[in-house]
């Protein structure tokens, strides 16, 4: 934030004729603006057709008439939007800048009288009405499938948009049964078992032709045979689709594990013999709180053999216990330890799996000896009631407490992980239930900011509704279950994923 003030040069001479000599000293006791509050320093993230709207605090030196002056609010090259005290502006792009681009703004208080000017800087940025903040992918119920684009956040999302495919692409509707949903910051695909595309790969920014990107929100970009796939197979089954931003990203094509770098703007581009981890490959699962410090993916091939990778670049382990291959049917859930710790620190990580009907709540040690990762230890094995482990859909853990949830039914339950030897279900706490006509569709945990410390932002709950064939966004206090907003039945479909917009 600067703050300068400005001594017009033709009063300058005027000042030193008023206060000059031994008495220039008193030149602070003119009338001037002091301060001025009430304007953000961080960026402001506007929406064309929104209405930007500010009522700053002025602070006036001792003495000083707040009729003598006046206002004017810049933006860009200098364009005037207003000359009142408080600004009411409705959002528009500036002429020479670009989508997304930090533009400069400034508050300028003049005094009408000694020409004395305080000037408070501010930056703001401009989206398209569509541009997303969130999206929500969901199926409408005809074979065909949308998307939602949410603007602000959970707790206060300003404005949202159904059915986007719709709005922009009315004659290309995605068809199909979804099969997942990869984001990759410029752009989301959305996998189907429609054939011959496979799905569609959506722009989620605007176009930036400077940069090669000709895009803007929500138009098409491509097919994902032919645009993502490059290879020569006849037919894609594209599923455990998974995006963890600054660790990796990853989906599972034709028994092929394909890992590609979370990090990436664009949507990979592969085919049988590129970004491949494994093959045979049955399931792939990371805990939810995947990000780049927690990274690690368990793999489950269809021999039964698990392994475990950490980066997208690094080469996968085939997890060991005993001496001998760890072995399993199912992964049923998985999520890590809450250790406050940055990158390339020891945690621990669980994982429910089952072997020949026995289930089994693992926990492993991932240790970094100078910042290489190295095997898993398992440090506990703890039996899990087979009824109850199959009644369970979803697991997790806090970002910032020794907490871990699951899900059963309609519910959401806590139970606490610290120095835990046996799993014992009767002591966790029942911390939300919704209503029996609502099925939990998905679990998204957030962490604050970009995930560079492990702390507990919110989670937001998809629900669907049968009956009436919607989806509702229930966003909660983490840890104490507390609701925070709810946005009832606004998803005209069965919702299937929601994401953040990096």
């Amino acid at each position: 934030m600067k703050k300068i003030y400005l001594l017009l040069l033709t009063i300058i001479p005027l000042l030193y004729s008023c206060y000059g000599g031994e008495d220039s000293t008193d030149i602070t006791n003119i009338q001037q603006v002091t301060a001025v509050s009430g304007i953000s320093n961080d960026t402001y993230k506007l929406y064309q057709g929104d209405t930007l709207k500010l009522s700053p605090t002025l602070s006036f030196s001792e003495g000083a008439d707040t009729t003598l002056y006046t206002y004017r609010w810049l933006i860009g090259k200098s364009e005037v939007i207003s000359n009142s005290r408080n600004l009411t502006w409705p959002v528009c792009l500036p002429n020479g800048y670009s989508m997304a681009g930090n533009i400069p703004g400034v508050f300028v208080v003049q005094n009408k009288e000694n020409g004395l000017e305080f000037r408070q800087t501010f930056t703001f940025q401009v989206y398209s009405n569509y541009t997303p903040s969130y999206v929500v992918v969901y199926e409408k119920g005809d074979n065909t499938i949308e998307w939602m684009s949410l603007q602000g956040e959970p707790a206060d999302f300003t404005r949202y948009f159904d059915n986007m495919i719709q709005r922009i692409n009315p004659e290309e509707p995605i068809k199909g049964t979804y099969t997942g949903a990869l984001y990759s910051t410029n752009e989301l695909a959305i996998f189907t078992n429609h054939h011959p595309d496979y799905g569609k790969c959506i722009s989620m920014r605007n176009a930036d032709p400077a940069n090669g990107y000709l895009y803007n929100v929500g138009e098409y970009t491509g097919n994902v045979y032919g645009k993502m796939y490059m290879g020569t197979a006849s037919s894609l089954n594209i599923h455990n689709c998974t995006f963890g931003y600054g660790a990796s990203k990853y989906f599972i094509c034709n028994d092929i594990l394909h890992v590609f770098n979370g990090l990436d703007r664009k949507l990979p581009v592969f085919n049988e013999s590129t970004f491949v981890k494994s093959t045979e490959v049955k399931q792939a699962l990371s805990s939810k709180q995947f990000q780049r410090y927690k990274k690690a993916t368990f793999v489950l091939h269809k021999d039964g053999h698990v392994g475990c990778y950490h980066v997208y670049d690094d080469v996968m382990e085939n997890v060991k216990i005993d001496g001998k291959p760890f072995v399993l049917d199912s992964l049923y859930g998985c999520f890590t330890e809450a250790t406050g710790m940055g990158s390339n620190k020891p945690y621990s990580v669980y994982l429910l799996g089952s072997k020949d009907g026995e289930f089994n709540l693992y926990r492993f040690y991932v240790n970094y000896i100078n910042r290489v990762v190295q095997p898993l230890t398992l440090e506990a094995k703890m039996p899990v009631d087979a009824d109850f482990a199959k009644s369970t859909k979803y697991w997790w853990g806090s970002f910032g407490e020794n907490y871990a949830f699951y899900t059963i039914g309609n519910s959401i339950y806590r139970f606490d992980y610290y120095e835990m030897e046996a799993f014992e279900p009767a002591t966790a706490k029942k911390l939300i239930t919704f209503d029996a006509d609502e099925e939990i569709v998905d679990v998204f945990p957030l962490t604050t900011g970009m995930g560079l410390r492990d702390e507990d932002d919110c989670t937001i709950v998809l629900l669907y509704k049968k009956a009436t064939n919607t989806s509702s966004l229930f966003i909660y206090n983490t840890v104490t279950g507390k609701k925070i907003k709810e946005y009832k039945d606004i998803i005209p479909g069965k919702a299937r994923k929601v994401e953040k917009v990096i």
